[in-house]
């Protein structure tokens, strides 16, 4: 963006960010976890939405490690993009854990109810930040914003439209590469690098 955030939308998101790590709505916070934000980048242009941390990613506070890291990091530069000019953030906060506490990754179904819980922070997140773009990575994120349950079915139908004011578009998740092919090389990441550099220039 071109202007720089002012104080008072600084001083937003950093309460923002305050209310969403003290967040205990849902069972996933008596589970053992810690709703989880990434350091602010306020003047972002781009915000990329996953659909939840990983333990790891919990435990050290960075998101995005190992080959997805590196995935999304070498999409980003087909799109003319700094990953230091992206702001990220998750559908569902916290990790997902079992009764037991233990990290597992359940069905996409089986997410809907904690996707709910957390969808009015991403509101949120997105309004605060006001980004050119939202990007999301899975079928949780997009429904948490649009209320399709088919990334396939969005990228055909409403890819680049406008939702909460930005224009979003949908990409399986990078770790979804037995299901798509080899992610990066997939013609729907091909053709959104494209269309991403065309809305940021």
């Amino acid at each position: 963006m071109s202007d720089r955030p002012s104080p008072e939308a600084i001083q937003i998101l950093l309460q923002l960010q305050q209310d969403i790590r003290s967040c205990d709505q849902c069972d996933l916070r008596r589970r053992g976890g810690k709703p989880l934000v990434w350091s602010p980048v306020l003047d972002a242009k781009v915000l990329i939405v996953g659909i939840s941390p990983t333990v790891v990613a919990e435990n050290i506070g960075e998101p995005w490690r190992g080959d997805i890291g590196r995935k999304l990091t070498s999409w980003l530069s087909s799109a003319s993009l700094d990953i230091r000019e992206t702001y990220f953030t998750n559908a569902i906060k916290c990790a997902i854990r079992d009764h037991h506490g233990e990290f597992c990754f359940p069905l996409s179904g089986i997410l809907l109810p904690w996707v709910e819980k957390c969808r009015h922070w991403l509101l949120q997140e997105i309004g605060v930040i006001r980004p050119k773009v939202v990007v999301l990575l899975g079928v949780a994120p997009l429904y948490s914003v649009t209320r399709y349950d088919s990334v396939s079915r969005f990228q055909r139908e409403k890819q680049g439209q406008l939702y909460c004011g930005v224009p979003c578009f949908a990409l399986h998740h990078p770790s979804s590469d037995t299901r798509v092919g080899v992610w990066e090389d997939s013609i729907p990441v091909r053709q959104a690098a494209y269309q991403l550099r065309s809305f940021l220039t």
